[in-house]
């Protein structure tokens, strides 16, 4: 693909849109970089698709901020697909940004509830046939 091709998200009609290949190699190069760090990175999944935003920014938050206080590092896919401004786009695009950037965490937290929640079984399945560690919370 040549540089600076535009990833296709053709559901997506927000300027996430202009996303490109080198965006998505420069957020892996920053993962990579933290290669040397000693705290695991870890990913939460849960279920988002179906409950009120605030219930679920509270949820992935608050056991965010639970886990940075042990000295973990954490990516939270809702803050993440915030930041990237991809929020408006199309369930699979924001499940394609989540997994490519889950698979190179050390581990994936499971909130209550992620086993009503499609994207979350996939990243959970995903996970464990990738060999990756997997916890489940409360």
């Amino acid at each position: 693909m040549p540089n600076g091709a535009k990833v296709a998200i053709e559901e997506c009609r927000y300027p996430a849109s202009n996303f490109t290949i080198k965006d998505f190699e420069r957020a892996k190069w920053m993962i990579e970089k933290m290669g040397a760090r000693k705290p695991k990175l870890i990913y939460i999944a849960g279920k988002v698709s179906g409950r009120k935003r605030v219930e679920y920014i509270r949820q992935f938050a608050k056991y965010q901020e639970e886990l940075e206080d042990q000295g973990f590092q954490v990516w939270n896919p809702v803050e993440q697909v915030v930041i990237a401004q991809i929020e408006l786009c199309s369930w699979e695009v924001i499940m394609k940004f989540c997994i490519a950037n889950m698979v190179v965490c050390d581990e994936v937290h499971m909130l209550p509830g992620w086993n009503e929640s499609r994207g979350a079984i996939i990243e959970r399945d995903l996970a464990m046939r990738l060999g990756m560690k997997v916890v489940y919370v409360g």
